[in-house]
């Protein structure tokens, strides 16, 4: 076994792989994990599809800096959690947690769900896939959703949860179906 650091940098800045830096009790096996962010506290917050062999479903894990796993929540998103946005609103953390068949939930940051942007009534009038893969929300807390995994739009949406528009979306080319908003 070698005892080399592994070192990933990203610019100035460097980050050293520590492969047992998190502890899971036996009951969480961990899925495909598509999200990291960090809180204010300095705590690190992980989004995973959990998997059919973990006993706990949950797909939100909080870790604190030492790794130890402090809460865990979202078993109401195995599965489909994806994308993960940290937004901070008069001085109150939320998740914005994309789960990539039901739309983007607003959750505290104990996972109680506030409010869920779903599929725009446009999807099912023209019989469109739907598959939501992340979310960038703005100062005045609308929501741009990237719909990158059915028909490629990005989505605008104001905090109430009204579609505004819409851009992007597949470009069939030469060499296939390009979907540019994943």
């Amino acid at each position: 076994m070698t005892t080399d650091k592994i070192i990933m940098r990203d610019g100035d800045t460097a980050y050293e792989v520590e492969h047992n830096w998190g502890k899971l009790p036996d009951t969480i096996i961990l899925g495909k994990t598509h999200a990291l962010v960090n809180d204010k506290a300095g705590n690190i917050i992980l989004a995973q599809t959990s998997c059919d062999a973990s006993p706990n479903k949950d797909t939100i894990l909080i870790f604190n800096s030492d790794g130890d796993l402090i809460n865990s929540w979202g078993e109401q998103f195995y599965q489909n959690a994806h994308g993960l946005t940290l937004h901070e609103e008069d001085g109150v953390e939320y998740l914005y947690l994309v789960d990539d068949k039901n739309g983007v939930f607003k959750c505290t940051m104990e996972g109680e769900v506030l409010f869920q942007w779903g599929k725009p009534d446009i999807y099912q009038e023209n019989e469109w896939k739907w598959g939501p893969a992340n979310v960038l929300v703005m100062a005045n807390c609308d929501i741009y959703l990237v719909e990158g995994y059915g028909e490629a739009y990005v989505l605008h949406f104001n905090a109430k949860g009204d579609l505004l528009h819409r851009f992007g979306g597949r470009i069939e080319g030469p060499e296939g179906t390009v979907h540019p908003s994943h």
